[in-house]
């Protein structure tokens, strides 16, 4: 891990994944503050957890048609990031599983996206969290510490 400037860097990340969404006419809206504290990061995991979040959202949007959001924001000795879509959501069923390795419900998904994310958050202090609602869309929150 290494000292991070978060707010930089999580809009590096965001500006590398921008020309695909693009290309895909998904809309990508960011709140991104430039007084986020710095952390110690990998920032390799962290951005291989992010960029697993936002394939994910961009998985389940409509094209065209589709918004992806992500907002972060400093919440008490660490960041909360939020990756928002407007996707298809998903069912109370598999909510229950979602971050269980090896669970997917994509014809060619390994189910490891998830159960990584998850890894990545708690080694770095922190945690994810899911809401959905299907047809609707669906909220990642992720606290980094």
């Amino acid at each position: 891990p290494e000292a991070t400037d978060t707010g930089m860097y999580l809009k590096t990340v965001l500006s590398s994944v921008k020309p695909t969404l693009d290309y895909l006419d998904i809309r990508l809206v960011t709140d991104i503050p430039n007084d986020l504290p710095t952390l110690m990061l990998d920032r390799i995991q962290i951005r291989q957890m992010l960029l697993n979040l936002l394939k994910n959202a961009w998985e389940a949007v409509p094209v065209p048609g589709g918004q992806i959001s992500v907002t972060a924001f400093t919440e008490k000795s660490g960041i909360c990031i939020n990756i928002q879509d407007n996707g298809f959501g998903i069912s109370k069923e598999q909510l229950a599983s979602i971050f269980q390795p090896f669970f997917t419900t994509k014809e060619n998904g390994t189910g490891l996206g998830l159960a990584i994310s998850r890894q990545v958050a708690e080694a770095h202090h922190g945690s994810i969290s899911i809401e959905s609602t299907p047809g609707q869309g669906t909220v990642f929150h992720i606290f980094l510490g």
